[in-house]
């Protein structure tokens, strides 16, 4: 279409570079707040299994899926959206819903105009907030306890799985093109496992309570006993924005599938939906990570098979 719409196919499909980027900062810092939810040994699995599935994603899902998966896959991705709502609330106290409220509507602003802008604004996003997070997780790593470290197996946080699965979407983003290096699919998984170790080791029992941010707290950088938390907390905020407009753009290239002239304004209905929901929905369980495995690495891993079946049947006759 034109410079409103944004539906040219040179506007709305973000470079492979600035994607594989953006990837970072909307999975690592948000990975960072749920990491230490549970031991170390039960993110471990999580995050090998998850890597597996993102890969055969990116490998054998469908490149062109038909408008009645989309349909459902929007339906999803309001949900996914709605708990990582919820989620991002750790370090805003009071104010949660309605930060992450405003967040949302800003990833829709990002999202609206196609997945090119939003992706740029990704990779702006990776090099700023990672090196902060990075320096702080340096400076307390020299305190970690191995007394505090915990040595039992438990079941894997659902919102975690779906965090670690979150490199799935890059296949709806990018429109099957031929890459090379998924690399970014193997990061979320060991930032996880890293950070369940430094925030168990560190916070010891009050992980579960704020992740990252609680570590955050009770570090010395540069020789300075300071509190970080405020700037921990901007860090990982533009981290959460960059995963909610990964999803509204993944939303837009789905509502694009279906009927193009509504994806701008598509965005901006999901987007509200999500904001709705979120002070509504339950809190998130295994029924979260098993939706998500079906919806973005099953379904359109069968579609691809029974499309590709059924051109090998017409090539036939």
């Amino acid at each position: 279409m034109n410079k409103m719409g944004g539906f040219d196919g040179k506007v709305d499909k973000p470079e492979y570079k600035s994607l594989s980027i953006w990837m970072l900062s909307a999975a690592i810092p948000p990975v960072l707040c749920i990491a230490g939810r549970g031991g170390w040994l039960s993110v471990l699995p999580a995050a090998l299994v998850c890597a597996g599935v993102c890969w055969a994603a990116h490998r054998y899902a469908a490149v062109s899926l038909p408008r009645w998966l989309c349909a459902l896959e929007l339906g999803w991705l309001t949900v996914i959206l709605a708990l990582a709502a919820q989620e991002s609330g750790i370090c805003w106290g009071e104010n949660s819903n309605a930060i992450s409220i405003i967040l949302i509507l800003l990833g829709a602003l990002s999202a609206c105009r196609g997945c090119a802008p939003a992706s740029r604004a990704g990779a702006v996003i990776t090099y700023l907030a990672l090196p902060i997070l990075a320096i702080v997780a340096l400076a307390g790593a020299t305190d970690i306890n191995p007394a505090w470290i915990s040595r039992e197996m438990q079941m894997p946080d659902g919102a975690l799985v779906v965090l670690l699965l979150v490199p799935c979407l890059a296949k709806f983003l990018i429109r099957g093109e031929n890459q090379t290096g998924k690399w970014y699919i193997w990061v979320p998984g060991a930032v996880a496992i890293l950070a369940a170790i430094l925030i168990e080791g560190t916070v010891g029992p009050l992980a579960a309570d704020g992740g990252f941010y609680e570590f955050s707290k009770s570090i010395t950088l540069f020789g300075v006993a300071e509190r970080f938390e405020a700037l921990v907390a901007c860090a990982l905020t533009l981290g959460w924005f960059a995963l909610f407009s990964l999803i509204l753009s993944a939303a837009y290239q789905m509502l694009e599938k279906i009927y193009r002239p509504i994806a701008p304004w598509g965005v901006w209905v999901l987007a509200i939906s999500a904001a709705v929901l979120q002070c509504v929905m339950p809190e998130n369980g295994g029924w979260v990570a098993v939706g998500t495995l079906i919806f973005w690495s099953f379904l359109p891993i069968l579609t691809q098979g029974v499309v590709g079946r059924k051109k090998v049947e017409k090539k036939q006759k």
